[in-house]
This record gives C-alpha cells, sequence and structure tokens, in this order.
C-alpha cells in the first residue's frame, strides 16, 4: 500500500509540474521576438533568469538543449522516433533553441562552449518576458518557462518549473517526438510491485547481453529519468538540495562494499557490477559518461522503456524512475528503493556487505 500511494502521489505531482498544450489555437507571438528570424523550424524557446556561474543548473540545461535538440542526438538512430524526419531535414538546424535571459553576463556567454548552437537574447530590462507575459524570475536560480513550437509556431508544450531537471526534459522531448512521428510513449499500471526474494526481472543489458547471463556476480541496478539533467556536481560539494540525475550517479559511482572485518568472506569489489539504466540514446549516454567521468558505471539505454517497466521503474509521462535493486549472485533481489537518494549510497556499501 506505501509503495501504490508513492508512486500515485509522483504521479499527480509531476502532472502538476506541467502545463501542456496542443490547441491550434494556441500560436507563439513569434514575431515579437524582432531579434529571431524565423526560418519554418521546430523551435525551443526558453526564459531563463541566467547564465552565469550564480545559476546552478544552467550549464547542464543547455548542455542538455545542444545535444538533444540542437545536435539532435535524441534523434540519431532510425529506430528513435523522428529521427527520419530529423536525418532528412535540408534546413542547417533542425531545431531552433532560443535562451532569453535575464542577466547580461556577456563574457560568461561569449565563452560558454554549450551555446555555440543555441541562438541568446540577453534581456535584462525584462522586455521580452512583459511583451509574452512570462513572470520575470526573483533571482539567479529561479526556474525558466520553456515553450515547444511546431513549425506553424503552435504550442506543443509549456512548462513554467523548468530547472534542468529529467523529469521536465523527458516530457518535453517526448512532445517534440509525437508532434514529428505520431510517437506514443507506452501506457502502465503495476499490478503487482516486485519484492526482495524475487528473480530479478531478465532484461536486456545490451544488444548482446541479458542480465541472466550476469550470474556468478553481484549486480547494483539504478534507473534514472535522463541522461544530461540536474546540477553538475562538483568535486568540493558533497551534499545538494536537490536530488538530481547527475547528483545521482556521481553518488552511485562511489559505492564500493564495505569489507567487515565480523565477515568471514567479504565479497570482491570486482566481483559487483553496475548498470544504470534511462531512456535516453546511446550517443547522448556517451557523452553523458564523459561528463560525469565515472569509471565504476555501465550506461545502458532503455529505448522502449520494457526493462524500466519489468523493475516497477516507469513513470508514464515518459521517464525511468530512481529506483535502485541489488541483485546477487544468483539472480535474487536482495535491496530495493523506490527513491534514491544521496544517503542510499552508504546503504547499498553495507547490504553489499551482506552477500555472500
Amino acid at each position: 500500500m506505501k509503495k501504490a500511494y508513492f508512486f500515485s502521489v509522483l504521479l499527480l505531482l509531476t502532472a502538476s509540474l506541467f502545463s501542456i498544450n496542443t490547441l491550434k489555437a494556441d500560436t507563439f507571438p513569434i514575431s515579437e521576438l524582432d531579434f529571431y528570424t524565423d526560418n519554418g523550424s521546430y523551435k525551443i524557446v526558453a526564459f531563463v533568469p541566467s547564465l552565469s556561474v550564480k545559476c546552478e543548473y544552467a550549464e547542464m540545461m543547455t548542455t542538455a538543449f545542444t545535444n538533444y535538440f540542437a545536435k539532435g542526438l535524441a534523434f540519431e538512430k532510425s529506430n528513435i522516433a523522428g529521427a527520419n524526419q530529423y536525418s532528412n531535414s535540408t534546413e542547417n538546424k533542425f531545431i531552433d533553441v532560443i535562451l532569453i535571459l535575464n542577466d547580461g553576463t556577456k563574457p560568461f556567454i561569449e565563452t560558454y562552449p554549450n551555446l555555440k548552437e543555441l541562438i541568446i537574447k540577453p534581456d535584462v530590462k525584462g522586455e521580452y518576458y512583459e511583451k509574452l507575459n512570462v513572470e520575470l524570475p526573483k533571482n539567479y536560480n529561479s526556474s525558466s518557462t520553456v515553450y515547444l513550437l511546431d513549425k506553424q509556431n503552435n504550442i506543443l508544450f509549456k512548462d513554467i518549473d523548468y530547472r534542468g531537471q529529467g523529469e521536465h526534459l523527458k516530457p518535453l522531448e517526448f512532445a517534440l517526438k509525437n508532434s514529428l512521428s505520431g510517437y506514443k510513449i507506452p501506457s502502465y499500471q503495476v499490478k503487482e510491485y516486485l519484492k526482495t526474494g524475487d528473480y530479478a526481472p531478465d532484461i536486456n543489458v545490451n544488444s548482446t547481453t541479458k542480465l541472466s547471463d550476469l550470474r556468478g556476480s553481484n549486480i547494483v541496478i539504478t534507473f534514472y529519468p535522463a541522461a544530461f539533467s540536474g546540477v553538475i556536481p562538483q568535486s568540493n560539494n558533497t551534499s545538494y538540495p536537490i536530488m538530481s540525475c547527475a547528483v545521482q550517479l556521481s553518488s552511485f559511482n562511489k559505492i564500493k562494499p564495505v569489507i567487515s572485518s565480523i565477515q568471514n568472506y567479504p565479497i570482491s569489489i570486482d566481483n559487483v557490477k553496475y548498470i544504470a539504466i534511462s531512456n535516453s540514446t546511446p550517443e547522448l549516454l556517451a557523452l553523458w559518461k564523459e561528463m560525469l567521468n565515472t569509471d565504476n558505471i555501465e550506461f545502458v539505454n532503455d529505448p522502449d522503456f520494457k526493462s524500466s517497466i519489468a523493475f516497477n521503474s516507469y513513470n508514464p509521462i515518459g521517464y525511468s524512475t530512481r529506483s535502485t535493486f541489488i541483485v546477487d549472485r544468483n539472480g535474487i533481489i536482495k535491496y530495493i528503493s523506490w527513491d534514491y537518494t544521496q544517503d542510499e549510497e552508504y546503504i547499498i556499501e553495507s547490504e553489499l556487505a551482506k552477500l555472500d
């Protein structure tokens, strides 16, 4: 009952964060952006408080917008919804990403490598905010307002609480894919939750390996919403007020079994495999791994959410939830966390130390 209540509340809270518009009457007044020449492309228009270091999510958000949309890495493979539309486009930019920022830190903008593919317009006085009836940010870390527009500038998606979260990035991505190809994310309702003592579902780890092929090794599996989301962890900061995908995986990468002196046969650190699963494409995951500089994790793509669904770790808004599982060498689930936090790092270490 507790698990069912948790997921019901999660769905309600998540759904309340988004304002999604698909009516043709909801047209964005693109002509009000007098600095921009409309080339008939799809567009993401984001009203951002700042791109300075004072905005903790700016770097991750712009990196995601660049890689997912401006470069189209969310559409690289032919089996990804919208790939054909992307590759067949004759336009220089298939998706224009326009950032209107209420800050004038020009030197930072000029040197920031993630911004080369994006259209930037400082709006220190808030003139465009006023024209388009967007609330001015209260501080550098206020939420951004993000619009997704089709080629006719119809509003496909609106999010007034965007802070680079994977839980917000994925619905934006799927709203675009739905418009391009009619792609529908899976609908799903949990009928029976996994529990400790169950055999782990035999999911695909990659094109040649299933989870059952890893029998003989202890395995830690964590699910998370999206690559390039959250706040980039800094080496001198070990605590963040909000859990994010970047924080989750940086914490996950630190996990090592606690070798207890009271155990006669503690497990070998080398005999534990760490797997992180999300729906992000392999191209995104390769760059994501490089950014996080992890050395302890295998990043796995879950293109159709089958693995997430099998592990009761899927939100039907369109992302994997932060569930984590320990699977022993016989394929049996020994530990479950339905909502990973940084403290989980130490709990999992202790749980691993109990395994044979």
